[in-house]
């Protein structure tokens, strides 16, 4: 029997994104037969089902999620780690790993930006990852410089942080949401309504997203995930609840949708950060351009 490979859990990723072995097999361009030989080899492997067959459907099983969410890890990394040996080998001899939330697009750019146009040797990839997965991978090296909010790096050691963006935490509804009316929001207007939150990150259920709520006195009927951030953002345009975002998204985003501070602002920095002890020379040119370019002070920000 073939053991698994980057193939085949390119094949299984694909199946779990169209919940079909037949639309899978038609974007891997195999016969749908081979596509059901490629999963319940990955089921016998493992031992486990992954998916629950029906007749015209399928749906992924508890496993069949968990091991869904590791293997877009996977495939990801493979993607990059291609990416760079390529170029690597063309004459590039530099690689820096980038790494950033799903609101932190903006921190990143101009500093990515400017690096690249100073470090054309240097080969770099970017990804975007929930914010638990960011962390682990700066801790555990696979991004050498990550961009988050200065909260999510709370209890850790050996990181050096550098504040390059900083706002106000703000809720979003719907425009046509009664709340939208409001200029300050209590947490008792969010009580009725459900939380949108950020799919695949654990921060949701961990203390961090809980001790969110209670220091707010957000009680939210329940949460909603999405898995992007153009999916929360439907979300709220659509009314089905709301999410709680930093206040310089106003300016980038494109929906109906109205931002509105809590009774009280209270700044959080986003931060891009690395490991003190990561002797990447890249590395250290980043955080180097960044400190001198792009810090900003909590102390002069209006």
């Amino acid at each position: 029997m073939q053991k698994m490979n980057i193939h085949s859990l390119t094949y299984f990723a694909i199946a779990a994104k169209h919940l079909s072995f037949t639309r899978a097999a038609e974007e891997c361009l195999i016969e749908q037969p081979a596509m059901s030989r490629q999963i319940s080899g990955i089921e016998k492997e493992l031992g486990v089902k992954l998916f629950t067959r029906f007749n015209k459907r399928v749906e992924l099983t508890c496993a069949g999620e968990s091991f869904y969410r590791e293997v877009l890890d996977i495939l990801q990394r493979y993607s990059s780690a291609v990416y760079m040996a390529r170029n690597i080998g063309s004459g590039s001899n530099e690689a820096l790993s980038i790494g950033f939330g799903i609101f932190d697009a903006s921190s990143a750019a101009e500093p990515v930006k400017t690096f690249s146009a100073m470090n054309q040797n240097v080969t770099i990839s970017i990804n975007q990852y929930p914010y638990d997965k960011l962390i682990k991978n700066l801790v555990d090296g696979t991004c050498g410089i990550v961009f988050c909010p200065s909260n999510v790096m709370d209890n850790l050691k050996n990181i050096e942080t550098i504040p390059v963006k900083i706002g106000y935490r703000s809720i979003i509804v719907s425009k046509t949401n009664p709340l939208s009316s409001k200029k300050i929001l209590e947490p008792k207007d969010l009580e009725h309504l459900a939380f949108i939150v950020q799919s695949d990150d654990s921060a949701k259920y961990s203390a961090v997203f809980n001790a969110f709520c209670a220091r707010e006195g957000i009680i939210p009927r329940t949460t909603i995930s999405a898995n992007t951030l153009d999916a929360i953002l439907t979300f709220v345009e659509a009314d089905f609840g709301f999410a709680c975002m930093p206040s310089f998204m106003e300016e980038m985003v494109n929906y109906n949708i109205k931002f509105i501070p809590l009774n009280y602002r209270k700044k959080l920095a986003h931060v891009v950060a690395s490991l003190k002890s990561d002797d990447n020379k890249a590395v250290k040119r980043f955080m180097k351009m960044c400190a001198e370019h792009y810090r900003i002070s909590f102390d002069t920000y209006k």
